[in-house]
């Protein structure tokens, strides 16, 4: 037997899946990514990247594989695709880890469906290699908001209807059995109160992020007089402000910045997500920072 042959995949192995996966790659990627299939290629076969790749391909320990499109305005190095109609640069990241670089970043992720195993190895030569693979697709956003999306929309409805249409098998089992079958449909119901929670977890976390702070300027002189009768133990009143109480000027002044207070305060309460929130929705956390 020749001891070469169990010390990992052939030479001619390696490159047929790699080619094999590159070209998935071209058909898939470049219409997700909105980039040129040439420019694609370009990055997926630089040494360092076609690496990364037979990586994914080979190795039984690499579960993801990562095409990332950073959208830039400068011109740094790196691999880029340019986008002169819309005046952007596109940068094109591969990685065998999945990482945020940011909310106008659009990410897929390729991972295999048995994490410990190679794609194409022994007993699997007959599977495509789409039929190996699972995609995410992280469009540019927030993670809350991406989250939430795929949650709501895609697995907690996913996840929900397999209970619904197992349960009656679950019952029939159920009462032609005397095992612990009321315990394992049970476990499906935490499990989908758990989604139900986390979906929640991530609508409350999406308001958070999204609702920027309002900053509340003082004027010079109220401060001052603010700060005098703190130390006195005193509440403030009109007339530890002296003659300038009854000053338009002053008052005129003060009136200017209610006014861009009022403007300040609206930009947050009359946010499109904050107006569509339902009814019994999450309280508004706004925090005003007074100078």
């Amino acid at each position: 037997m020749d001891p070469s042959s169990d010390s990992g995949p052939s030479t001619s192995s390696v490159q047929d899946a790699s080619n094999e996966f590159i070209q998935y790659l071209l058909k898939l990627c470049p219409v997700v990514l909105e980039t040129e299939e040439a420019t694609l290629n370009g990055v997926l076969t630089s040494p360092d990247n076609l690496g990364k790749l037979k990586r994914f391909c080979t190795e039984g320990k690499t579960p993801v594989f990562v095409i990332q499109k950073v959208t830039e305005s400068s011109n740094e190095d790196g691999e880029r695709n340019a986008n002169p109609a819309l005046g952007r640069v596109d940068k094109i990241i591969v990685d065998l880890e999945v990482q945020f670089l940011g909310d106008k970043v659009t990410t897929l992720i390729f991972a295999k469906k048995n994490s410990d195993s190679a794609l194409n190895e022994a007993g699997q030569s007959s599977r495509s290699i789409a039929s190996q693979l699972q995609l995410i697709n992280i469009g540019e956003g927030t993670p809350s908001e991406i989250m939430h999306n795929y949650m709501h929309n895609a697995f907690a409805p996913f996840f929900r209807d397999y209970v619904t249409r197992t349960g009656s098998k679950r019952q029939a089992k159920a009462s032609s059995s005397t095992g612990n079958t009321a315990d394992k449909q049970g476990g499906l119901g935490v499990v989908n109160q758990k989604f139900a929670e986390l979906e929640l977890s991530l609508y409350n976390c999406q308001q958070d992020v999204q609702i920027q702070e309002v900053s509340l300027a003082i004027h010079p002189d109220v401060k001052t007089a603010s700060k005098k009768s703190k130390e006195l133990g005193k509440t403030l009143k009109p007339e530890d402000l002296g003659e300038k109480a009854s000053s338009p000027q002053f008052l005129n002044g003060l009136q200017a910045g209610v006014n861009v207070w009022g403007k300040d305060i609206q930009r947050v309460t009359k946010l499109k997500r904050i107006e569509s929130m339902p009814p019994n929705g999450d309280k508004l956390q706004v925090c005003f920072h007074f100078i």
